[in-house]
């Protein structure tokens, strides 16, 4: 089991509002926002672009994290870390297909 395991079973199930804070800021610093920032300068030209879809994953990560602890099946995300990057991917194609709808058909996309 590594880090990231250890930490979201800590989040899940800790009782401790302090150290469930101090453990979702740990998730989120630094191991989700790596990963984030790195597909984001991929993907992106203009830093404003970046900020909104960081912004958008972060809020996206919370809430997830947060339905964690209320759903009662137990099961955990097995890999945050791609977790992290599948959600990042996703919001990028929202924020492109929204902000830049003709870009699909510029790319060659149909």
């Amino acid at each position: 089991m590594g880090k990231t395991d250890s930490l979201l079973r800590i989040f899940v199930h800790t009782a401790d509002a302090a150290e469930q804070e101090s453990v979702l800021s740990e998730l989120l610093t630094e191991h989700a926002e790596p990963v984030i920032t790195k597909i984001i300068r991929y993907k992106t030209r203009h830093a404003d672009d970046g900020e909104e879809i960081c912004s958008e994953v972060m809020l996206q990560l919370i809430g997830r994290l947060q339905k964690l602890r209320t759903e009662t099946n137990g099961k955990l995300i097995e890999n945050f870390n791609s977790y992290a990057a599948v959600t990042t991917y996703n919001a990028c194609d929202r924020f492109f297909s929204r902000n830049y709808p003709n870009r699909r058909e510029q790319n060659g996309h149909r």
